[in-house]
């Protein structure tokens, strides 16, 4: 192959979609079923769901961390990670309360989910060993509902992006995009970060008039890798 040279190299186009569904259940009951079918990959928090053997997304791998039940009032948290069936094999490599990792032949797929009071040090903790799990030259999504609103730069915020970017990792959000609509006003607080691929666009699924029944947004991002050619080598195990 010449230098600079394009053979033997496919372009793979992924699709995410990322949203705190504030209750899988209600979710499904209530959007349309398209929803869960255009997508590659789905990253959902505060999913509610205590016992996740109850839950199946038809037409998808489904991963899941339950909800953690208080003594009194609604489950806390819960992550979920959603694959169309071409990204398998795949293995989960870390399953914890704040963060699920996912291991697949294309990317480490992180899905984290931080409580507004934890604090940068908590979450770089725990981002810090979810992203122990990749390889230097792993691609990494890195995908959820931080609590760290972009479009006010608080001291959580910067420290905790600062710490994403020296790992290599890219914000893909704008911050005149808000992710969480409430009646005065919204912030930007669902992230995507890269590493590896190149962007291709993100969008609200909803505008602010539809969010009515979600504070949250759902957010769509396209994204876009080169690889390597394998089909004359065995693919490697996960």
């Amino acid at each position: 192959m010449h230098p600079g040279s394009t053979e033997g190299k496919t372009e793979k186009q992924i699709k995410i979609l990322t949203w705190n569904v504030e209750g899988l259940k209600t979710v499904m009951e209530s959007v349309p079923g398209h929803i869960f079918s255009e997508f590659d990959i789905y990253t959902l928090t505060e999913t509610f769901i205590t016992d996740t053997s109850k839950i199946n997304i038809r037409g998808l791998y489904n991963i899941h961390v339950p909800a953690r039940q208080g003594e009194r009032g609604r489950p806390m948290g819960g992550i979920s990670c959603l694959l169309k069936n071409h990204m398998a094999p795949f293995k989960v490599v870390r399953k914890e309360e704040n963060v699920l990792v996912v291991k697949t032949q294309t990317c480490l797929i992180i899905v984290a989910y931080f409580q507004p009071e934890c604090s940068a040090t908590d979450i770089i903790e725990n981002l810090a060993q979810a992203l122990h799990m990749a390889a230097i030259q792993d691609r990494i999504i890195l995908s959820g509902d931080f609590n760290c609103p972009i479009d006010k730069q608080t001291r959580k915020t910067r420290e905790v992006v600062a710490f994403l970017q020296e790992e290599g990792l890219k914000l893909v959000n704008s911050k005149n995009m808000p992710t969480y609509i409430c009646h005065n006003g919204g912030s930007a607080i669902d992230l995507v970060f890269i590493r590896g691929f190149s962007e291709r666009g993100q969008r609200q699924l909803w505008n602010r008039e539809e969010a009515i029944i979600r504070k949250h947004l759902p957010i769509a991002t396209g994204m876009q890798t080169e690889e390597i050619d394998r089909t004359c080598k065995s693919m490697p195990s996960i």
